[in-house]
């Protein structure tokens, strides 16, 4: 009995520290494209065009979510759409909202279909 209390705390720890130790869960929306939007490119392309398509939109690539409408615009412009939905989505922007507003005559425009709001 002992035995096993000195063995059980040796054996959690060496586990934790093996596998990386406990990490916070990954964020599960990123900016990816329909299948045969970019149909030419090989994997190291199209990673290559999403990097400099998200620096050119004021997108750091590495953390990988915008924090404005006009970067999520920049991208869906580009031919990129984020998993979670449309960006005028977001962030709770109600039609009053100037910045609502601007995204639909944005998408109107592009002939975009009008976005609809999570339930």
């Amino acid at each position: 009995m002992r035995l096993l209390i000195l063995l059980l705390p040796a054996l959690l720890l060496s586990a934790c520290f093996s596998f990386g130790g406990f990490r916070p869960a990954r964020e599960t929306a990123y900016w990816t494209s329909h299948k045969g939007t970019f149909p030419n490119l090989t994997y190291e392309e199209y990673i290559k065009k999403k990097r400099d398509d998200m620096y050119a939109c004021g997108i750091d690539p590495y953390v990988g979510s915008h924090t404005s409408i006009k970067q999520g615009l920049c991208m869906e412009a580009k031919g990129w759409y984020y998993t979670d939905g449309p960006v005028c989505t977001e962030w709770g922007y109600t039609e009053a909202d100037p910045m609502y507003k601007f995204c639909r005559e944005w998408r109107a425009k592009r002939g975009l279909p009008e976005p609809t709001r999570p339930k």
